[in-house]
């Protein structure tokens, strides 16, 4: 009878380590994924909104996520840890990727709003291919970031949740 109450624990623990992992990791990320996503297509929908601005931030940070992550992989000395290791650097050099995808994405944008502005018609049809590549790219970026973010803060997550069990 001991067993059974002891694999009844068990359960219980591992489905509430489960809701917590789905309650604090994935719904948050699920949420703020779903509003960047929505949010970025109605903003970049229009064509004479002037969203380099945004493009360049979203640069800037990506950048910086980046250096972060090459950082980090840095810090890490145990042999054990390769496969954390290796996360963290795919992380990086995908935000690095996405970055530069958002220098194509502002090169386009910009193009599309210079040559919207020039009083030559025959611009009109490239500057219709330019804008939807650059809103294409766009979307595509942040689903990409998206999914980057989210291997990285789950990574995050469970190392300083196994560090606190650990205390």
């Amino acid at each position: 009878m001991a067993t059974r109450k002891t694999s009844n624990k068990e359960a219980l623990k591992t489905i509430g380590y489960g809701l917590k992992v789905i309650l604090l990791v994935w719904l948050p990320i699920i949420a703020f994924c779903l509003f960047i996503l929505v949010w970025l297509a109605i903003e970049f929908l229009d064509p004479k909104n002037n969203t380099t601005i945004f493009l360049g931030a979203g640069f800037a940070m990506l950048v910086g996520l980046s250096s972060v992550c090459f950082s980090w992989v840095k810090t890490i000395d145990e042999p054990n840890e390769n496969k954390v290791k290796k996360i963290i650097k795919v992380c990086g050099e995908s935000f690095f990727l996405i970055a530069l995808y958002m220098i194509v994405a502002i090169a386009l944008k910009y193009a599309f709003l210079k040559l919207s502005d020039s009083k030559v018609n025959n611009w009109f049809f490239l500057g219709k291919v330019c804008y939807w590549l650059s809103y294409i790219i766009t979307l595509t970026v942040a689903t990409y970031f998206a999914v980057s973010f989210s291997k990285l803060l789950h990574l995050l997550f469970f190392r300083v949740d196994n560090d606190i069990r650990d205390l």
